[in-house]
């Protein structure tokens, strides 16, 4: 029964199943009356309140750059949604959207949490909506009560999981199932739910064997939408030549196309300020011939640049349209100009493109065809996920109403990939921020981990690498002496990513970051086997006590994919020097492990280490399990 409408015929079948110690939630739909469905919540937790003592209870979820968006329920929780929109203080999680790319979140208290998760193969939205009830107790803090009750009402925070099926008049549905699970320990054991789920359904990474051996990649930005025109064809050579010395793999081009970055999107034609289409060939076959590194082409087929030709007779009937059949429209981005960074008439507003039109797929395939005909070694696709523009209700693209435009960039996946392997099996394909059903064909992660970034964490958890540790994260180091983002590099086993001048300049502008950045890379590819190719577990297993000196720690674990052996990171963050006691949790019920051998940059070998280390301001060591 609807509060307004009265009675209607539609059924619902909810069928829960017990599996372990989770709980699976499987709804089925029938509509039998003439109206749309849009929505459904469910489940609906209630009368959940934060911890009394200890940290404060998080929302918890995995964003495009491998870490967690964390928002606190607690008694200063925040009203994201509005009070416009909203009758109670609250704020939306939606997935696949860029601050949540894995369709689940954690309510992680102290050591014990909740899971809630959807488990399907194909994409779909769901949103997960946190309130608090019935209000603020104090609204000018924004304080919530912090009893159990308040004005006769009951005080707690609601979690709801939504979902948007579009179930027309006369149709029957039935929605992936949602699971639940409550569990003792930290984010570790509740990532895990999806982790276990994962692996047995989701397709294996198809990655070239080349990717694997280079741990060092630069970006370059060769072109603004201004028509900045930063670097000649034999510039851009040049660059390549000092990368391939300091120890660089992959070349990334940005804005090599016309209109330069994200101008003229999505066609993909050299920019003429550059020169021909087979001159720029020729520059990157030099390059990865006789340079011998590789050139990946930075590309986006994601929105269009509604200033560019053709845009109004070949695009704009193929874009995301609203339920009003008008054009969803994205604001642009801001570059070098001040007429631009204020909004003004100088920023190129972009039109989403609807991916789940075959039509729309047709020309993105035409126009990577470009791409692939220049010769490089791959591309990498910028803005993978589709935030918070995420459905269409066109009824011209052959589509259902609402369609989830992730699941059509799925399709395209697979449509670009069969066309990259036709032309070279060797061919990479990686994407910034893919969300997980777009992984599997964008098989490295071109992100960006520094403290703060979006406003999604203080500091970057290594989330995703955790729950994958196959998954290749490329990060990016833009400071002039970027010790610490070298370091979270080789602990987290990410790809150091040279940007300088926010990827506009060449290595020689950051020496001192190059140079660390090389030595640490040649400790790490002595200790290949555990830092590279091991299993990636963060801090599970690791002890660590302060023996002197409070400075920022970081710490994480590998373990050898052959002999079972682990190796800890060990990275001082700080100006300070740092002494601690560090020892594994036995295996087997033994004693923990406190033996090690020792590495450090610069040092010939491994020194015999008893677990208690002094460490430098701003260096690392790797400790090797005996």
């Amino acid at each position: 029964m609807g509060d307004k409408s009265g009675m209607l015929d539609i059924d619902a079948e909810l069928t829960i199943r017990l599996a372990g110690d989770a709980v699976s939630f499987d709804l089925m739909l029938r509509n039998g009356s003439p109206y749309r469905i849009e929505e459904v919540w469910m489940p609906y937790l209630g009368g959940l309140r934060e911890p009394r003592e200890g940290n404060p209870l998080r929302s918890l979820s995995v964003t495009m750059v491998g870490g967690f968006k964390e928002v606190e329920l607690g008694l200063n929780m925040t009203n994201q949604i509005g009070y416009w929109g909203s009758d109670y203080p609250g704020f939306l999680t939606t997935s696949p959207d860029n601050g949540s790319i894995l369709p689940f979140v954690l309510l992680q208290a102290e050591s014990e949490g909740i899971y809630i998760g959807q488990h399907s193969n194909h994409p779909s939205v769901v949103s997960f909506l946190h309130e608090f009830k019935p209000g603020y107790a104090d609204s000018l803090h924004n304080r919530i009560a912090d009893s159990d009750e308040i004005g006769g009402k009951p005080a707690g925070f609601t979690v709801s999981a939504i979902r948007l099926p579009f179930v027309e008049a006369g149709e029957t549905v039935t929605l992936p199932p949602m699971v639940l699970r409550m569990y003792a320990g930290s984010w570790h054991e509740g990532i895990q739910t999806y982790a276990s789920w994962r692996s047995s359904h989701a397709e294996q990474y198809l990655r070239p064997s080349w990717v694997s051996g280079i741990d060092a990649w630069m970006t370059l930005h060769v072109d603004s939408p201004e028509g900045c025109d930063r670097y000649t064809l034999d510039d851009i050579i040049t660059v390549a030549r000092e990368a391939k010395v300091n120890g660089v793999g992959v070349l990334q081009l940005i804005g090599w196309t016309r209109g330069g970055q994200d101008g003229d999107e999505p066609y993909q034609d050299v920019n003429p300020l550059l020169g021909s289409h087979e001159q720029f060939r020729e520059m990157i076959r030099v390059i990865e011939q006789d340079v011998g590194i590789r050139v990946l082409l930075m590309c986006k087929f994601k929105w269009a640049d509604r200033t560019t030709l053709g845009f109004r007779e070949e695009l704009q009937p193929l874009t995301m349209k609203d339920m009003y059949g008008d054009d969803v429209y994205f604001q642009g981005y801001a570059y070098q100009t001040v007429v631009q960074q204020l909004n003004g008439a100088g920023r190129r507003t972009g039109a989403m493109l609807c991916h789940s039109s075959a039509s729309l797929r047709d020309i993105a395939k035409r126009e990577f065809a470009k791409i692939l005909e220049l010769g490089s070694s791959g591309m990498l696709y910028d803005e993978l996920t589709s935030d918070d523009r995420l459905l269409c209700f066109s009824g011209a693209h052959g589509h259902r109403y609402g369609a989830c435009n992730s699941a059509g960039s799925v399709e395209l996946a697979r449509e670009f990939r069969a066309m990259a392997i036709e032309a070279n099996p060797q061919y990479l394909m990686a994407g910034e921020g893919p969300n997980d059903y777009l992984t599997p064909f964008y098989g490295v992660n071109y992100v960006r981990t520094n403290d703060g970034w979006s406003g999604w964490e203080k500091s970057h958890t290594p989330a995703w690498k955790f729950m994958d540790p196959d998954m290749m994260m490329a990060t990016c180091l833009t400071g002039w002496d970027d010790r610490e983002m070298v370091h979270q590099c080789i602990a987290y086993g990410y790809v150091l990513n040279y940007e300088p001048y926010n990827f506009k300049g060449r290595l020689s502008d950051i020496p001192d970051t190059v140079a660390y950045g090389q030595a640490a890379n040649e400790l790490r590819r002595s200790l290949r086997e555990y830092l590279w190719e091991g299993i990636f577990r963060d801090t599970i297993g690791l002890q660590i006590e302060r023996l002197q000196g409070e400075g920022e720690l970081l710490s994480t674990v590998f373990v050898h994919r052959g002999n079972g052996k682990r190796a800890i990171v060990l990275g001082n963050q700080s100006k300070e020097y740092l002494r601690v006691r560090v020892g594994l949790d036995a295996v087997n019920d033994g004693e923990p492990c406190r033996t090690f051998d020792r590495y450090m940059l610069q040092q010939a070998g491994g020194a015999e280490s008893n677990g208690v280390e002094t460490l430098s301001p701003r260096t690392f060591m790797v400790l090797v399990e005996r």
